[in-house]
């Protein structure tokens, strides 16, 4: 994976709490488990409606989604974060999200920022008044700006630890792991015999 630091772009706004995980990605595209190709199945649903903001073109361009509390609750589908990454979104900013959402998030390398409720009404405000402001998501020092006057607003986001140190290191969860491979071998060379061990081919 690649990581920007700051992100910076544009945002879709998708304000509607308890989006759940089959909302983001509908079950009949979780038969595989290809972690791409999943850009069209994002949202498959909403996108039906010709009024979605996801049907226009800015969607496909935004680097951010700023979704509402408790995103991504639900079940433990990975697909969701593959479909988010597909369509283009290199993070998300919302007040809350469904843990094994957020956990499977930052595995792949997606971003969950969370916001303060009160934090999250001003960016709301902001974004009515100009959906086209340009934002700037600084996973290293955990604030969210505007991009061409970080001195007028700036939020305190909150990002797990882990994440930001996979993100910044240009990590999955799984690529981390193949990363230690020598050390994970020698690891399980010298554990007594009678444990459990994990052979590495």
């Amino acid at each position: 994976m690649t990581a920007r630091n700051p992100i910076r772009g544009t945002a879709v706004s998708l304000e509607t709490p308890n989006i759940d995980t089959d909302q983001i990605m509908p079950k009949q595209f979780c038969l595989r488990m290809d972690r791409t190709g999943y850009q069209d199945a994002a949202f498959f649903e909403w996108r039906k409606l010709p009024e979605s903001v996801l049907n226009q073109a800015r969607a496909r361009t935004a680097p951010l989604l700023v979704a509402g509390a408790n995103f991504g609750c639900g079940s433990s589908r990975e697909h969701a974060v593959w479909g988010l990454l597909d369509f283009g979104f290199q993070a998300v900013v919302a007040p809350g999200y469904g843990d094994t959402f957020r956990a499977n998030s930052g595995a792949a390398g997606l971003i969950t920022a969370r916001i303060g409720a009160m934090q999250y009404l001003q960016l709301l405000d902001m974004l009515h008044a100009d959906i086209d402001t340009q934002l700037e998501l600084d996973i290293a020092g955990q604030t969210l700006s505007v991009a061409t006057r970080p001195d007028v607003t700036t939020f305190s986001v909150e990002i797990p630890a882990f994440h930001r140190y996979l993100y910044l290191g240009c990590f999955t969860e799984l690529g981390l792991a193949a990363f230690h491979e020598d050390r994970i071998r020698d690891y399980e060379v010298q554990r007594p015999a009678w444990m459990p061990r994990i052979e590495v081919a």
